[in-house]
């Protein structure tokens, strides 16, 4: 989050407890794989996980993107500007 200085995990509601719908499911598993990728900078094979995520994710008119939307703008950027190897995963916000 903007403004942060340590890192600040955020979550997203998807369903009450134990009422996950499968097709829910198919996207946390999904982005769930999108995100070990990601960490491990393997940027093709986790920009083609959050694309998967991306086609169950839901637009809401409020909501200007979606996660997955984000990491594949993220796993852009790093390919072409990767991090060191001792990269922890934290994505330094500078715009809101």
């Amino acid at each position: 989050m903007k403004g942060k200085k340590t890192p600040v995990k955020a979550y997203e509601l998807l369903s009450l407890k134990n009422e996950l719908p499968d097709e829910k499911a198919q996207l946390v598993k999904a982005f769930d794989e999108g995100i070990d990728l990601y960490h491990n900078q393997d940027w093709l094979k986790a920009k083609k996980r959050f694309k998967d995520a991306l086609s169950l994710e839901e637009e809401f008119p409020y909501r200007p993107t979606t996660p997955s939307a984000v990491y594949i703008e993220r796993c852009e950027h790093f390919k072409k500007n990767p991090p060191k190897k001792d990269w922890d995963g934290v994505w330094t916000m500078t715009t809101k």
